[in-house]
């Protein structure tokens, strides 16, 4: 079944009760008197119809921020998955993203439902202020306004479902020429086990049946309104993976740094990330190793791994460059040696030359050098990091070390994080109270560290392995942290 039509009524239902403006990539819906509905105030968005989704991202933002209105985006119905493809920009203009599967329905089917006699179903062409004790007794008092607005449009039908004259629920839906869309049921927390949720899809299949209504939809949210639906005679023909994006709202991370005088910052994935997307096994290990490594599982890999770590774990005091490469030797010697590949001293020396000097190792994020600069201006700024002697070239190499006043290596001190002599070192360093100060790590386990001496800890995200969920404010780019 071609569903392209009730997918285009599913994009664009809120034009029925919501104020909206047009623009060449979607529309924009919203209703300044009615903030808290998500239906009435938000944007949609079509792949095709998008030139530059930097440009259209920042519009929307504007848009919604001058209504006092936090920005929120659908994309459309018919770009099943598309928010997944375009997760990474929208985090960085700062979106939280997901998806939903919404599971489609369309009736096909005759109608077995039976409805509860005790009940009287009353198809409403006007609004009545009797039905406001429906949406409080169910706890959605923004949905009145919706229902309200909905009414005024002569495309909208409500049924209304009573039980001794008091109202206890009501169905809506939009129509389309010949094509119906089922918007809502609602009904009071006290009376959801008297069957007015199926009494009320009884009679509104039967109207749409008896007035020849060529296709109506519906996505049940959860199994048991899709329970209901197939009893009434709707089939399910497809799922959709909907996108859904909220700007975060970081007053909170406002006010976290608006006291702070220090801002310590790890430096992988928080900085920068490795240009092979993984840290000690760099491209020149892979290039020198090539097919050496097929056949061997990655499970013996990362043995291999956690064996050689062991001696840099151990040894971890490092004076200079020179004794940085000398540890790689041994590491990449260890390596090969667990895995039994046969590989000569100077392949294992070029190895280890590269990940102690090659800088084109380290990829910078993007909006690192511009955040950077601009903290610089508002705060002490320092660096907190596991790491090895060659740090310092790494830090210039991605251009941000002219904005550090602060360095705490672990190769310094013998330690890693979370051992609490790495974070007493930083606030020795930068001369403030713990409490004066702010920490940026991908690690939970490193932030609980520096948490414990109180140091007000920030989740960085920008690696998807780190997250995760946490009591700990979170951000997923450093763009956030300007915002």
């Amino acid at each position: 079944m071609d569903l392209k039509k009730c997918y285009l009524l599913e994009d664009l239902f809120p034009k029925s009760f919501a104020d909206y403006e047009e623009r060449s990539y979607g529309m924009l819906f919203y209703n300044i008197t009615n903030k808290d509905s998500y239906d009435s105030n938000h944007a949609v968005i079509f792949r095709d119809k998008i030139n530059n989704l930097s440009e259209t991202l920042n519009d929307i933002i504007s848009f919604y921020h001058e209504r006092g209105i936090n920005p929120t985006i659908y994309q459309s119905t018919q770009d099943s998955g598309y928010f997944g493809e375009i997760k990474e920009e929208l985090c960085k203009a700062g979106f939280d993203s997901w998806l939903e599967e919404q599971r489609f329905m369309v009736l096909k089917e005759e109608n077995t439902i039976v409805p509860n006699e005790k009940l009287v179903v009353k198809k409403t062409e006007k609004w009545d202020d009797s039905l406001v004790q429906i949406f409080l007794e169910a706890e959605e008092p923004w949905e009145i306004e919706v229902v309200k607005r909905a009414l005024c449009n002569q495309n909208t039908v409500l049924w209304v479902v009573y039980l001794e004259e008091k109202p206890i629920g009501f169905l809506y839906c939009l129509m389309d020429g010949d094509i119906c869309r089922g918007n809502y049921v609602l009904v009071s927390k006290q009376h959801r086990n008297v069957g007015a949720g199926r009494t009320l899809t009884y009679h509104y299949v039967r109207w749409c049946k008896e007035n020849g209504i060529r296709i109506v939809f519906h996505w049940p949210d959860g199994e048991h309104p899709e329970k209901i639906y197939y009893d009434a005679g709707f089939r399910y023909v497809e799922t959709v993976h909907a996108g859904r994006a909220s700007y975060r709202n970081n007053e909170k991370l406002h006010n976290i740094l608006k006291n702070k005088k220090v801002i310590f910052f790890d430096v992988g994935y928080t900085l920068d990330y490795p240009a092979s997307g993984d840290w000690m096994f760099t491209k020149k290990f892979y290039e020198v190793l090539g097919d050496k490594l097929n056949g061997i599982d990655s499970d013996t890999v990362s043995k291999a791994r956690d064996y050689a770590l062991t001696y840099l774990e151990n040894n971890h005091l490092v004076n200079g460059i020179e004794e940085e490469y000398k540890q790689f030797h041994r590491f990449y010697s260890d390596i090969v040696k667990y895995l039994g590949i046969e590989i000569s001293s100077e392949d294992i020396d070029a190895i280890a030359k590269d990940r102690a000097t090659n800088m084109n190792n380290y990829v910078v994020y993007e909006d690192a050098l511009c955040v950077v600069k601009a903290l610089s201006q508002t705060h002490k700024l320092g660096i907190i990091s596991d790491t090895w002697p060659s740090i310092d070239n790494q830090l210039k190499a991605i251009g941000v070390y002219d904005y550090f006043s602060t360095f705490t290596y672990s190769c310094d001190l013998g330690v890693f994080k979370p051992n609490e002599i790495m974070y007493l070192d930083a606030l020795q360093k930068c001369g403030c109270k713990p409490e004066e100060t702010v920490f940026i790590d991908d690690s939970v386990r490193n932030l609980e560290g520096a948490e414990t001496l109180g140091i007000t800890p920030i989740l960085i995200a920008a690696n998807s392995v780190a997250d995760v969920e946490t009591k700990y404010y979170k951000i997923h780019s450093l763009s956030e942290l300007l915002q």
